[in-house]
């Protein structure tokens, strides 16, 4: 497999499941790099502590309400509309409102097989915040034929409202997405993937909420 091929692969991998899903927030970023920023975005990675693939933070800005964020992420019917590759997702059980489990598929490039994830994930509000924490469940249902089970993942979303139109995100997430692909191919998909995701969420988020 050629270095061009390894990158578009590691791209498609990490852009889906890096994105949902533990880890902690509010850590200081002393301890992160910073990789790329703008006006309302800075992306930070590090190396985690129990693999050589590195971990992601993303804090960001949306114009929007915590509300209308919580309706995008929980409409797991709705991922393939918004999440880069997605080739179909569900919910597999539900405990309460705010307690699921759910099941995503990714389309992958010849030759590397298509991966699935099975993610158990807690939603709650505390204060004015509204936190999301997932971890992968690779047990909770049966593998599939022809799809390669993502082993480790994990993901938490920390969310403050700045005013009525405004909420600021951080999100934190590391992975493992199974199979044969080296760390330092899946490494450089760590930012680019979760960027491009991350903004069609804010672009889905922005138009719902502008339709209110």
């Amino acid at each position: 497999m050629n270095i061009l091929v390894s990158r578009i692969l590691s791209i498609n991998l990490i852009s889906i499941f890096l994105l949902f899903g533990g880890v902690s927030i509010g850590t200081s970023t002393s301890d992160w790099d910073l990789i790329t920023e703008d006006a309302s975005t800075k992306v930070y990675t590090r190396r985690s502590s129990t693999s050589n693939l590195k971990e992601i933070r993303i804090v960001t800005q949306f114009n929007s309400d915590i509300a209308t964020l919580k309706e995008v992420l929980t409409d797991v019917d709705g991922y393939p509309s918004w999440v880069f590759k997605c080739m179909g997702s569900k919910k597999i059980a539900t405990i309460n409102d705010n307690e699921f489990h759910y099941y995503l598929m990714t389309d992958m490039p010849y030759p590397v097989s298509n991966r699935d994830l099975v993610v158990h994930t807690k939603n709650w509000k505390k204060n004015n915040q509204y936190f999301s924490k997932s971890v992968a469940a690779p047990e909770f249902i049966s593998k599939k034929q022809g799809m390669v089970r993502v082993p480790k993942f994990s993901s938490a979303w920390e969310v403050t409202p700045i005013s009525d139109q405004t909420i600021q995100i951080e999100y934190e997430a590391s992975t493992d997405p199974g199979g044969y692909l080296p760390g330092w191919v899946v490494n450089l998909g760590i930012t680019k993937g979760p960027i491009n995701t991350m903004q069609s969420l804010k672009q889905e988020v922005e138009r719902r909420f502008r339709l209110k």
